[in-house]
């Protein structure tokens, strides 16, 4: 029923209807960026809240907060491994929860209770996976389409595979001399490239740099991190300046190659990645992303 839903969804995109949804005529729907990750209104019992649309999560989430508010009301079922960008605790997840969506009410299953900031409910692949998904990060709009509509393998620009171990988007980017990196696209990221701090020094990155130190908030628990940028990245046919990039500080552990869900029964198929990609870079793109044949396009709008 979910998955039918999904594809009306992507129906009413592709023929621009407005039907019970804040579509306009060419099927682009509205999203705000919280701190640079893709957020979209839900109804959540009868209340407007927020739902991070994140193709760096394996799994769908809920606000753990709100879980442990609810605990004694909600429907629990099997138990994983949820592992966060610092830290990972085995958690039970929840089914059985009513939702409205563009309009359209669906019940949700198997989410994983996780700290979303503001944000009631987390989107990943299993919803994404259902669709061609374009995110016009300069206008601040999202479009779903059917995956016949668009010929991505003819129009695909971007080196894109599945991660290995994961069910995530593994995509290509150049660095300065020419190395290579393979990176999870990640739109519930907010930074540019978050990498390891040895691949960092083997890059002779912290060199001379001007590095700020913060902390950041991951799906688990916080952690402590250095920014910087590097002067040159190309994605695509497209090359960057002054890329901001995030590493853990000394000491701290990151699990920045897989961000969400453990599992004994994954394959080792795929590409290893190096890192995450996301706003910062994303943020001057039309992407147009299909993760379920692992392609996408980058446009400069």
């Amino acid at each position: 029923m979910l998955y039918q839903l999904f594809f009306l969804f992507a129906i009413l995109a592709s023929s621009c209807s407005v039907f019970a949804s804040p579509m306009d005529k060419d099927g682009w729907l509205p999203f705000e960026l919280q701190g640079g990750i893709v957020t979209i209104d839900v109804e959540f019992e009868g209340k407007t809240r927020k739902a991070i649309i994140d193709s760096g999560a394996e799994i769908n989430s809920i606000s753990a907060g709100y879980v442990e508010l609810k605990k004694n009301e909600l429907q629990f079922g099997e138990k994983i491994r949820l592992k966060g960008v610092f830290g990972e605790e085995t958690t039970a997840l929840v089914n059985a929860i009513p939702v409205k969506i563009f309009g359209h009410e669906v019940e949700l299953n198997d989410l994983a209770p996780a700290q979303l900031g503001n944000a009631i409910l987390l989107l990943g692949l299993p919803f994404l996976q259902n669709f061609i998904v374009q995110f016009d990060y300069p206008n601040q709009k999202m479009r779903l389409l059917p995956h016949s509509v668009v010929d991505m393998k003819k129009i695909a620009n971007v080196e894109v595979k599945k991660s290995r171990n994961r069910n995530l988007p593994a995509i290509k980017v150049e660095l300065a001399g020419g190395k290579s990196l393979w990176l999870t696209l990640d739109t519930g990221n907010s930074g540019g490239l978050v990498v390891s701090r040895m691949l960092a020094e083997e890059q002779d990155w912290l060199r001379d740099q001007l590095v700020l130190k913060h902390s950041v908030s991951g799906a688990v628990k916080s952690g402590q991190v250095e920014t910087f940028t590097i002067s040159y990245l190309k994605v695509g046919p497209y090359e960057l300046e002054n890329v901001l990039v995030t590493i853990p500080v000394d000491g701290e552990a990151m699990n920045i190659r897989d961000s969400h869900r453990s599992s004994v029964n994954q394959l080792s198929k795929g590409t290893s990645t190096n890192g995450l990609l996301g706003y910062d870079i994303l943020k001057h793109f039309v992407l147009t992303l299909d993760t379920k044949n692992w392609r996408a396009h980058l446009a400069a709008p």
